[in-house]
């Protein structure tokens, strides 16, 4: 997910244009396809192979998210550290958004299609599935947005990502990274080959690792690596490895799996050919790049509400139209986040972010970090 719209000037740009295009693709399956028996139009768009698969446009934000992890644990002094970064970098969008959604739902919409509490706040500001809470609570616990469920495994990523990369350095941890997702797939392939057997210790450990997705993150670890280093073997590795996690993800389903290899093709094309990222740099994908984390966080329900009552007040507006100005409507509000309030946040909490560091020592609890293996280390800037 991106850094606020304007803040980092290092960012490398074709990746805000995948994000541009990955939240595109999302929400385009969240207008056409994902509620055919909600929308006006019921079914009717739910089979174009780019609205009914948009949803893959979640695992193209995995990739990004390893490609980029290494940068963030490069700078951090340890563990503890990365782990706080990347809660302030996450928590100040999810609380808006929660609360925008929240208050949309409780005061806004009329005869919405779901109710709210703010009990259903806690997965979202916690980062913490629902089925947790409502193993502590013990009584059901819902959440905002569906959507959220990417975070949950994003935040996953980071904790065992980071653990590894500063207990066993940058090659262990992608290693141990890869290692876990492989233990799923011989997990599913193992079930599936002896269905009566007790794969009880399995289901806890895909239940509370999710490692089901790191071969995404994993992949773009690796090409991370070989668009700093150019090294062959490094892009074929993120590639099979990209692949693999693609027909993991389409499981037995042939459309999901050719969606998920066209995303392992376009980024693999992009990382390795620089004159491709032109093509991402058009503003309207660098725009959407840009604003693409909150705007995930609160568009779902907020434009599913919006094209359903728009399809009651204008019925004869044509069906594949309908979504449009909802979808607008969201972008805009995506972007007042992420251009305004989302800043102004983030410098709110920071003080206290700082404080609560120097309370707990955190810049104190170091890991020694181990070296980086040659093979993926950068090249030596040339001599003058």
């Amino acid at each position: 997910m991106p850094e606020a719209l304007g803040r980092d000037r290092s960012r490398i740009q074709f990746l805000d244009g995948l994000r541009g295009l990955a939240i595109l693709l999302v929400i385009c399956f969240h207008a056409y396809a994902r509620y055919p028996d909600l929308m006006p139009f019921g079914n009717r768009y739910a089979d174009i192979f780019v609205f009914r698969h948009g949803g893959i446009g979640v695992q193209l934000f995995f990739l990004i998210s390893g490609f980029v992890i290494f940068l963030t644990l490069e700078k951090s002094r340890g563990f503890f550290d990365f782990m706080t970064r990347r809660w302030l970098r996450l928590f100040p969008a999810m609380l808006i958004c929660s609360l925008i959604v929240y208050v949309f739902f409780s005061f806004i919409a009329e005869n919405a299609h779901r109710s709210v509490s703010l009990r259903s706040l806690l997965p979202g500001l916690s980062f913490i599935e629902p089925h947790v809470w409502q193993a502590v609570l013990r009584s059901p616990q819902t959440m905002l947005e569906g959507s959220f469920w990417s975070l949950f495994v994003e935040v996953r990523f980071y904790a065992f990502a980071g653990a590894l990369y500063f207990l066993v350095g940058e090659t262990g941890a992608i290693a141990g990274i890869i290692l876990m997702f492989v233990v799923t797939v011989a997990y599913a392939s193992l079930q599936h080959l002896l269905p009566g057997g007790n794969w009880r210790i399995f289901e806890i450990y895909k239940g509370w690792t999710s490692a089901e997705h790191f071969g995404w993150f994993a992949a773009g670890a690796l090409y991370f690596r070989y668009f700093q280093t150019r090294v062959r073997q490094l892009f074929i590795m993120a590639t099979l490895l990209a692949v693999l996690a693609a027909v993991t993800t389409g499981g037995a389903l042939p459309g999901k799996t050719c969606a998920a290899l066209l995303v392992v093709f376009l980024f693999a094309s992009v990382v390795h050919h620089s004159r491709l990222h032109q093509l991402l740099g058009n503003r309207v994908f660098l725009f959407l790049g840009a604003i693409s984390y909150p705007l995930y966080l609160l568009h779902e329900n907020i434009m599913v509400h919006m094209i359903l009552k728009l399809g009651k007040l204008a019925p004869q507006i044509p069906g594949v139209l309908l979504p449009l100005l909802p979808i607008a409507g969201v972008i805009v509000i995506g972007a007042a986040v992420a251009i305004y309030v989302e800043p102004w946040l983030t410098d709110v909490i920071r003080p206290c972010y700082k404080r609560a560091r120097l309370l707990l020592h955190i810049d104190q609890w170091r890991m020694p970090l181990a070296p980086v293996a040659e093979d993926l280390k950068p090249p030596p800037a040339p001599l003058p």
